[in-house]
């Protein structure tokens, strides 16, 4: 059962849905998040948190956070070597940087497909979540018998 709940979590539709799917669900979990990495990888020279935050029209703190995840993803790096954080969009392996480089290209194309596949994937793991929480309190249950 778990098998089949887990094949409709990601009806695909074309290879690029899927390649999308991957990187958001496993490296982008909020708006901010992406936002900052494509602003990141049309910049041409690294940035502060400062200036995406005013690009983006975010709080700094919430720059930080994303930056800080989508480091620890490998998608970003920062710079320390003129005293100033300066980010830079670097994605740490060649499939990262394909998938970072189509995110971009269908951003540009249609924001709303990217809109619609973040809004798919938090719904994704919202059941996945579900499923899990489902299957602790059936294990439970089963314990109590």
């Amino acid at each position: 059962m778990l098998a089949l709940c887990q094949k409709a979590l990601l009806p695909v539709h074309d290879p690029t849905d899927l390649e999308l799917r991957t990187l958001l669900r496993g490296h982008l979990a909020t708006y901010e998040q992406l936002d900052t990495l494509l602003f990141l990888h049309r910049a041409a020279g690294g940035c502060t948190v400062a200036a995406v935050a005013e690009e983006l029209n975010l709080q700094p703190r919430d720059v930080a956070q994303a930056l800080d995840r989508l480091a620890t993803a490998q998608l970003v790096r920062v710079d320390t070597d003129s005293g100033v954080a300066m980010f830079h969009c670097a994605p740490g392996s060649p499939d990262l940087a394909r998938a970072v480089n189509r995110l971009a290209e269908v951003d540009v194309a249609n924001r709303v497909k990217v809109v619609e596949l973040m809004a798919e994937t938090a719904i994704d793991r919202l059941r996945e979540r579900t499923t899990q929480a489902f299957e602790l309190f059936s294990a439970d249950r089963a314990k109590q018998r």
